[in-house]
């Protein structure tokens, strides 16, 4: 899990990675500061999110399962909501 040079975000990429270890998927960590140009410094939250990796024989046959890229995608959804919870919550 990748945010954007701003530290701000990096609680976003916190609470979606905490949902995402839900999936029983390996841990790979939440970084942040890289120069990935989808995640440059914005006035908005930029993740990127590592679900899993095809040349993992494992994370492979989960991402072929529709179910699991549902999953997935619920888990970063349930990331989102936490995280627009603890932005009114300050």
């Amino acid at each position: 899990m990748y945010f954007s040079g701003n530290p701000f975000w990096s609680k976003l990429a916190e609470i979606i990675y905490s949902h995402w270890l839900e999936l029983g998927l390996d841990e790979i960590g939440s970084v942040g500061s890289f120069n990935y140009i989808v995640i440059r410094v914005h006035s908005r939250p930029t993740i990127l999110v590592e679900q899993a990796f095809p040349d993992n024989a494992e994370d492979e046959e989960k991402l072929a399962s529709e179910e699991f890229r549902q999953q997935m995608a619920q888990k970063i959804y349930e990331g989102i909501v936490e995280f627009v919870n603890y932005m009114r919550a300050d």
